[in-house]
């Protein structure tokens, strides 16, 4: 995962969504604390650092996905967010 992936709407991607899903998901968000988690994730790397992408599922419809910020094969920091 880069950096530049994670700038534009490869979060939104990675979780499934539409285009159409993106901007609705991005309007909610905006009154959420995720896109500062976000920024705050980001903010954290480091030279050398790796940013993982995690996703499980309960199903079709639910589960969670996020960010992970490893640095020499230890969690820095994550961000995860609900899909239902």
């Amino acid at each position: 995962m880069t950096l530049e992936h994670i700038e534009g709407d490869g979060p939104f991607e990675d979780m499934g969504l539409t285009p159409t899903e993106i901007l609705h998901f991005k309007n909610i968000q905006r009154s959420t604390d995720w896109c500062a988690q976000l920024e705050g994730l980001k903010a954290q790397i480091q030279e050398g650092d790796e940013l993982w992408y995690y996703e499980w599922r309960q199903d079709a419809l639910t589960g969670t996905g996020g960010y992970a910020l490893i640095r020499q094969g230890e969690v820095v920091d994550s961000v995860t967010s609900w899909k239902s």
